[in-house]
């Protein structure tokens, strides 16, 4: 056991000295890595500074060559220079031409645009002036149809004014004769027919006045009618000499299409359809008087038939003094015209 023991004791100092020496070992290793490292370095370091060293000489020969080749670089910098400047003026004209030119499209396009914006809205007026001439022109229809209705309405009353006289007639004759031969004791008996009879004439009296009622209210209508279609007309006649005005001081360009058929002298379906009827209200009807001489008279207040009729030698002088007719009225017989007229409308009412 001592033995063993001292042996384990050997054991263990040999395996200290053991790993004193592999330490030693170690650390020598790690010396001489270390300094294999460094020496690499340095070799790095050198050759690194010498690649510095060679290349500081090519750039000095290199700046030495172009030290020597100066004042040829200086020329051609000075050339290049020169062509670039001339390149940077020419780029410059160039931008302003186009901007010139990118302004003037501009403008011509913003041109373009308003005469299409005037041309669309000259055409938007045209056919609403359009369309308000056909709905007059139904409205002239439609009032030469409210006066026929009116014409026959007033023969319709004339004809029952006739039968009711003829019937009352009738009556009356009827009486006489029951009152010559009736008996004073039949006119106890005959009471109740005089009332039926009585009750039957206040009852075609009431009918008659109804129907003259309905007459009235029909002939006011008509009246009103006809006022609104005066109105209506010299609002339309307004609006077309507005829009013709408008049309002239357009250029011809801008004149749409659509009116072709109307420069052309084409009549409408409308137009055409027009009843042939006397209107105090329409100068036109007398011949002499156009358009023009027409709007004259209107802005000195004439606007009716009548009113022309009834001139004095006084009112002929007023009325050619201011409008500058020179003797036109004379000459063309317009009061002769008016009152024919007025004669006419008078002998067509009295007929009715």
């Amino acid at each position: 056991q001592t033995q063993l023991a001292h042996t384990l004791s050997e054991k263990q100092s040999l395996i200290n000295q053991k790993t004193l020496v592999d330490q030693q070992l170690a650390e020598r290793l790690q010396q001489e890595n270390a300094n294999q490292l460094a020496e690499q370095q340095r070799r790095l370091e050198q050759r690194e500074l010498q690649q510095r060293l060679d290349a500081a000489l090519q750039e000095k020969q290199s700046l030495a060559a172009q030290l020597i080749d100066l004042p040829t670089l200086q020329t051609q910098l000075a050339h290049t220079l020169s062509e670039k400047q001339s390149l940077i003026n020419q780029k410059t004209l160039i931008d302003q031409q186009l901007a010139e030119r990118l302004q003037q499209e501009n403008d011509h396009q913003l041109a373009e645009q308003q005469r299409r914006l005037e041309q669309r809205k000259l055409q938007q007026q045209l056919d609403a002036a359009l369309i308000e001439k056909q709905t007059l022109a139904e409205q002239l229809l439609d009032r030469h149809s409210l006066q026929t209705q009116l014409a026959d309405a007033l023969a319709e009353k004339q004809m029952f004014f006739e039968q009711l006289a003829d019937r009352d007639q009738q009556l009356i004759d009827e009486r006489t004769k029951f009152d010559e031969v009736s008996l004073p004791a039949m006119a106890v008996a005959a009471q109740p027919v005089k009332a039926a009879i009585d009750q039957a004439t206040k009852q075609k009296f009431t009918n008659l006045y109804r129907a003259y009622e309905r007459e009235r209210k029909l002939r006011k209508q008509s009246e009103q009618f006809l006022v609104d279609a005066e109105q209506q007309r010299d609002q339309l006649r307004a609006a077309l000499q507005s829009a013709k005005r408008e049309s002239e001081n357009q250029p011809q360009s801008v004149i749409p299409n659509s009116t072709t058929a109307e420069n052309s002298g084409a009549i409408p379906a409308a137009r055409t359809a027009r009843p042939k009827t006397i209107s105090m209200g329409d100068l036109t009807q007398i011949s002499g008087i156009g358009k023009a001489i027409r709007a004259k008279l209107h802005s000195v207040g004439i606007r009716n038939i009548q009113q022309i009729a009834a001139w004095s030698d006084e009112d002929v002088a007023r009325v050619d003094q201011q409008l500058s007719l020179k003797s036109k009225i004379q000459k063309d017989q317009w009061i002769e015209q008016a009152r024919t007229l007025v004669e006419k409308l008078t002998t067509e009412e009295n007929f009715n």
